[in-house]
């Protein structure tokens, strides 16, 4: 069974799970869930794009960053209507 759909995917314990071999349907509960601790690698991550060729956030990879007014220096822009790819 492909376990993507289920909260096992992101379990610290799903390697010695004894549940996944059990269920016949993904699992969306679960009292033993615990979640993989990827906090900081992805925080790490972000980190080192936040500054590619003087853009951060979504003005990363925007269509419109040449041209934009809304990007500012003292903000990272994670929301924006005007955003393309």
């Amino acid at each position: 069974m492909n376990y993507n759909n289920s909260i096992c995917s992101s379990c610290r314990h799903e390697a010695s799970c004894t549940f996944i071999n059990h269920s016949n349907e993904p699992i969306l509960m679960c009292e033993e869930f615990e979640l993989e601790s990827v906090a900081k690698k992805i925080i790490a991550e972000t980190r080192v794009m936040e500054h590619v060729n003087g853009y951060t956030g979504l003005c990363i990879n925007c269509e419109n960053r040449e041209f934009c007014k809304l990007r500012s220096a003292e903000s990272v822009i994670w929301h924006c209507e005007e955003y393309a790819v």
